[in-house]
């Protein structure tokens, strides 16, 4: 239904595109824009005070607007007869800048909205300067947030180099600028200087004080001293630095907190089901410091309502933390075709939230995953489950593009199988395929040709539910079961040679399923335990799992137990990165051996 607004719109619109009682004319440099100075007036206090106040223009036929484009100028008056308008990257800074000046606050409003969507890390430095110029303070400081936090990729650009001296000082000075490393920030400060080192210069030694410079290590400060020409240019920047270096009483004095990004550290990372069927949870434990964390909380161990299993983690480029696919257990009920999920979540750590990004083409449970530059390859797996068809499909996601593609098939449907990226090529070990027999094979998967190729070797034993690990030209496969037992046989295949050798046997018997590469360790989380009965009872033996730590050392390749419990671990699936502690909650738990 039309209403009065509506009409009174599309009127107005007709007047204008009739230049019908038009009463003033903008100009643009060559284009001549009738309007009618109550519109005008009622959509813009800047034209208002200059039709009512006794200004030079408040009786003009014709009005110059400078430093206005005329598609500006077009596209501003149409906004303000139609209500609408097409905001792009192309016309959005000159946009915003006259509607900030004509203080046509709702297309202001838009094209703020816009250009905060559009902030990465080659435009935000300009983002920033076009809201200081105009006084737009939300996306001033919004846009300031995105560049702390994203200070590491944002000093690689060298737009930084662009800033002017205040937001320099700010820089400097910043305890929220998401850095691990303290020479970075000293790093950013020196290009900037040696951008304009004749107009900037003698502002060296105001910023340097700010630097961090307790947070740096010896010899690095040793460097800077011996061979830094601004330290050399400047007396008292080179006292300063002496003195940290030497621990003399000055230094004491120099701001030593640690900013943001210091607070990261690597960790075994953990998730399943949470409170709700369409998020997950996220726990993690440090090795180091034995501290267990919580982004979002499990759901209760003894409620498998939302229980999430058969799914895969996965950290992709850039530390990108992926959850892919699985089974969603509703209300303990599970069906004999329950079907798999296509869903793809990306883990935001200041948030503390999945993301949802876009779903697979196929869903999928019990399936092999592996990474490969900026790709995520899903291979495999079921489409259902318990009794499910096994499927060859095979799809990769862009990390960046957030889009999948489907590429060449496996040469047969294979689920509960191991994965490991070596050079170009994805390896897949074991498995099980559509007649449910455990497999002993070596598939190998060209990515830049897109062909599968048998490989002429095989395993010691047919293997599933296994975990494939690169490291230093080899693949390490550990974990898993065949039909009749756990197999608790670490295999080591050499890709190059096509030879199999073997590692330490783990230490206890039972299946595990969640390990990962951890610097120069595997560790090994948890796994299902059989129980045995005691004598003289007829009871099948029970399986347990267990929520301790193992850790193989790949040097040695010696296997060691390091703690009894990790609070939030889990016996599916980990993987490990570096996090800030800063958005995670620290349990009071703390792991022993």
């Amino acid at each position: 239904m039309t209403t009065h607004g509506d009409r009174l719109l599309a009127g107005l619109k007709d007047l204008y595109e009739s230049q019908e009682l038009t009463d003033v004319i903008l100009v643009a440099d060559d284009r001549h824009v009738p309007c009618h100075r109550n519109i005008l007036a009622a959509c813009s206090p800047y034209f208002r005070a200059m039709f009512t106040m006794e200004v030079c223009e408040s009786d003009k036929r014709s009005i110059q607007l400078h430093e206005i484009s005329p598609e500006t100028l077009t596209t501003i008056v149409d906004y303000i007869y139609t209500g609408q308008v097409n905001i792009n990257n192309l016309n959005v800074q000159s946009l915003l800048t006259a509607a900030n000046m004509m203080q046509i606050e709702s297309l202001t409003d838009l094209c703020i909205e816009h250009t905060g969507s559009q902030v990465d890390v080659d435009n935000c430095v300009d983002v920033f300067s076009l809201a200081d110029v105009n006084g737009l303070e939300q996306l001033k400081s919004t846009t300031k947030q995105f560049i702390f936090d994203h200070f590491e990729d944002v000093a690689r650009t060298d737009t930084l180099s662009l800033i002017d001296l205040d937001f320099m000082l700010e820089i400097v000075a910043a305890d929220e600028l998401n850095t691990e490393k303290e020479e970075r920030v000293f790093e950013v400060l020196e290009h900037w200087v040696e951008f304009d080192y004749e107009a900037r210069s003698r502002y060296f030694p105001i910023l340097f004080q700010l630097i961090r410079l307790p947070l740096i290590e010896k010899n690095i400060l040793t460097s800077i001293l011996a061979t830094n020409r601004l330290i050399h240019g400047h007396p008292d920047c080179q006292d300063l630095l002496v003195s940290v270096i030497n621990k003399s009483t000055c230094s004491s004095r120099i701001n030593s907190t640690l900013r943001k990004g210091m607070f990261t550290r690597k960790m075994l990372i953990f998730s399943g089901g949470a409170i709700h069927e369409n998020t997950r949870s996220f726990t993690c434990f440090d090795p180091d410091t034995r501290k267990n964390y919580i982004g979002i909380e499990q759901q209760p161990t003894f409620d498998s309502q939302f229980k999430v299993d058969y799914f895969k983690l996965i950290v992709a480029k850039d530390a990108t933390i992926l959850f892919l696919g699985g089974i969603l257990y509703d209300k303990q009920k599970l069906d004999e075709h329950c079907t798999a999920l296509t869903t793809v979540y990306k883990y935001a750590q200041q948030e503390r939230s999945w993301l949802p990004c876009s779903p697979m083409q196929q869903g999928r449970c019990s399936f092999a995953v592996s990474s490969y530059h900026g790709r995520v390859y899903v291979l495999g797996g079921a489409a259902s489950y318990p009794r499910g068809r096994v499927i060859d499909h095979v799809e990769f996601y862009d990390t960046e593009m957030d889009v999948w593609q489907q590429v060449e098939p496996m040469p047969l449907g294979i689920s509960h199988h191991a994965a490991a990226t070596f050079s170009d090529f994805i390896y897949i070990l074991g498995g099980i395929d559509d007649d449910n027999a455990y497999l002993n094979t070596v598939l190998m998967y060209s990515i830049p040709r897109d062909t599968w190729t048998l490989v002429q070797t095989e395993l010691l034993r047919p293997r599933a539910d296994g975990t494939a690990i690169t490291y230093q030209e080899k693949i390490y496969l550990l974990g898993g079961a065949d039909k009749h037992a756990n197999n608790v046989t670490m295999e080591i295949y050499d890709p190059v040679r096509n030879r199999w050798s073997y590692g330490t046997d783990f230490p206890e018997e039972r299946k595990i399923m969640a390990s990962t590469l951890f610097s120069d360790c595997i560790y090994v989380s948890g796994g299902f335990k059989s129980l045995p009965t005691r004598p003289g009872h007829y009871r099948r033996s029970r399986t347990v799992e267990s929520r301790d730590l193992f850790k193989y050392d790949l040097m040695s390749g010696k296997w060691s137990r390091e703690v009894k419990i990790i609070q939030y671990g889990s016996s599916t699936c980990c993987v490990a990165t570096t996090l800030n502690i800063n958005y995670l909650s620290e349990s009071e738990f703390i792991s022993q051996e």
